[in-house]
Order: C-alpha cells, then sequence, then structure tokens
C-alpha cells in the first residue's frame, strides 16, 4: 500500500510531496521534486528512472498533462505504474495503469494531487485532497501536507489494517 501526496504553494513558490507506504524505502523511489518547475509522484511498483524524466520535462517548462504524456511514452512497464505530477503553475495530470493494485485512484484539484494503491476504499484520494484543501493556506506547505495524509488515514488509507 502507498498513498502519497503533491503539493505547490502559490504564495511561497514551494512544491513539496509526502508519502505514507507500507513498503520499505519506497519513498526514495517514488517522490521528485524540483524547485520552481514542479513534482511528480511515481508508485505501484515504483519506477525511479521515471523520476529524473518528469523533473527535466517539467524543468523545460512541460505543463503537468505533457509532462505524465512523455512519461508514459518513454516508461517501460506503464500498465503498472501510478504517476502524478504537479506543474509551477499548480495544474496537475496523472495516469494509472490497467494494472495497478487493488483498490487505487487518483484525485486532483488545483495546486493539490493525491494517489494510492491498495486502498481501503476509493474515496481515500478524495479524503487526502479535502484536508489539503481545509487547511489554512497560511500554513506551511509541509504542514498541509501532513493534514492530507492525515485526511488519508480518517477514510481507510490501507486495505490491510
Amino acid at each position: 500500500m502507498t498513498f502519497s501526496v503533491a503539493g505547490f504553494c502559490p504564495r511561497t513558490g514551494m512544491f513539496g510531496v509526502a508519502v505514507s507506504t507500507s513498503s520499505l524505502a519506497v519513498g526514495s523511489r517514488c517522490s521528485w521534486v524540483k524547485a520552481k518547475s514542479g513534482a511528480a509522484l511515481i508508485q505501484n511498483y515504483a519506477d525511479p528512472s521515471l523520476g529524473p524524466v518528469a523533473l527535466e520535462a517539467l524543468a523545460k517548462g512541460n505543463n503537468a498533462k505533457a509532462t505524465v504524456a512523455h512519461m508514459v511514452a518513454v516508461g517501460h512497464g506503464i500498465a503498472w505504474r501510478q504517476i502524478m505530477v504537479i506543474d509551477k503553475h499548480g495544474a496537475t495530470a496523472y495516469h494509472q495503469g490497467e494494472k495497478c493494485l487493488g483498490t487505487h485512484g487518483c484525485a486532483e484539484t488545483t495546486h493539490c494531487i493525491a494517489g494510492g494503491d491498495l486502498l481501503a476504499d476509493a474515496s481515500v484520494p478524495s479524503a487526502t485532497i479535502a484536508s489539503f484543501n481545509a487547511a489554512n493556506p497560511h500554513v506551511h506547505l509541509a504542514e498541509r501536507l501532513l493534514l492530507a495524509l492525515e485526511g488519508s488515514l480518517a477514510a481507510g488509507h490501507d486495505v490491510r489494517y
């Protein structure tokens, strides 16, 4: 099980990600952030080679949708991947391969995107987004991301618990 969230703070220009997982060290393989460019999350059989591809595309000015399309085009085993991207304008896009594990999903809004696999309930990503959006926008982005993960937990998180 992995669920994650990426956010952008238009007030500060900061990007951030938060990941919760049952797999050892997945967070180090699925979260990618580049200042002034954007962030990407790659999970459900994470492919760390796609992280630099995402950051390079975002740094060149590609928007989230173009970045995801590029990652899908160049990635291998893409049917097993869940990809979420947020660009320098706070726009989001995602891809969910048809072989993603268990109950899975993604949700997005301006400045935030979330997704998960092996979820107890398909509403978990939407709950993550709702918690992010409910937080005071003047609260530090890191705290808003942690509040978003708490929303994931409240919605049921992992199927195994």
